[in-house]
């Protein structure tokens, strides 16, 4: 469901319930990350301590270059929404900008996940193609019990409910703006499963290939930062409409808030905002517990020879 991903990246949020509970699931990530890893592919004890102290690493990086960033676009965003002269383009801009901090991290990320694929072994990938398998076709299987009308009210519940998060009770007006938007939404529907099924199968070309260390990092990377590359021209202009419909969504929005809608929403964001803040200072969460924890080589030849040990 990308619903929320629309409406989130335009009001820089990540896509997380309640301001309040920022802090306390960011905190968590150090051990979150490896443990969904894991709902794919079982990791040797050598490779969870080389997972976690790079998640470790990670998440201190991304508290001293990224949270100070997002807690001034919600600032920025305030005071647009706030002073009524928010533009389309501004929105626009808001999203790619998002999309960049996004794409820096999935750049940080991607030499981490290349040696740990490096250094599994036969059963480990088997397990982690077949993992990714089984999520596409329950993906299907989901999708295909749902009507076209059903979608559609899934599509209008979730963005109501995002919508009101953010604003508080909505008007009639901005209701009708949600059955504009509604309307103009296109699924990604089989569409988006072919993407899951390509993404999977380059993958599934570059496990083949480990034996040019070099060439494989170089795939991942791509992988990771360039999915575009694999996307047909149907499922792009659809990407790119619905991006639209949610900017135009959100600016003809703004135009309706009456003076407690933006009382709301200031709250919201400033809530938010003051949480990153709080982030940014701390320099990476629970870093210090890594002061004693015998640290592996970054490398998967090093992965490897610890796994011997």
């Amino acid at each position: 469901m990308k619903i929320k991903r629309y409406l989130s990246i335009v009001l820089m949020i990540l896509l997380l319930s309640s301001c309040s509970r920022v802090k306390i699931a960011y905190r968590q990530l150090d051990w979150l990350l490896p443990f969904y890893l894991e709902t794919y592919m079982q990791l040797s004890t050598a490779q969870r301590n080389y997972l976690e102290e790079q998640v470790e690493e990670l998440l201190a990086w991304h508290c001293a270059s990224h949270l100070d960033q997002y807690a001034g676009l919600l600032r920025e965003a305030n005071s647009r929404f706030q002073s009524g002269q928010m533009r389309r383009a501004d929105l626009d801009d808001f999203r790619l900008r998002i999309i960049a901090y996004w794409f820096d991290l999935m750049r940080k990320a991607s030499p981490v996940l290349s040696e740990l694929l490096l250094t599994a072994n036969r059963e480990q990938l088997q397990e982690l193609l077949h993992s990714l398998t089984d999520k596409n076709r329950q993906w299907l299987v989901d999708y295909q019990e749902l009507s076209a009308a059903e979608l559609q009210e899934e599509y209008r519940e979730s963005i109501t409910d995002e919508l009101q998060k953010w604003f508080g009770e909505l008007q009639p007006g901005q209701l009708q703006l949600v059955d504009v938007w509604v309307e103009c939404f296109q699924p990604l529907g089989m569409e988006g499963w072919q993407m899951r099924w390509k993404w999977q199968a380059r993958l599934r070309e570059l496990l083949e290939l480990r034996r040019d260390a070099a060439a494989f990092r170089a795939g991942i990377e791509e992988l990771l930062l360039h999915p575009e590359r694999l996307r047909s021209d149907v499922y792009q202009r659809r990407l790119d409409d619905n991006a639209a419909a949610t900017i135009e969504l959100l600016y003809q929005f703004s135009r309706q808030m009456d003076a407690g809608q933006r009382r709301h929403l200031q709250r919201e964001i400033l809530a938010m905002a003051g949480d990153f803040d709080d982030l940014a200072c701390l320099g990476g969460p629970s870093i210090a517990r890594m002061a004693g924890r015998k640290k592996f080589p970054v490398t998967a030849a090093g992965i490897a020879g610890a796994a011997g040990k």
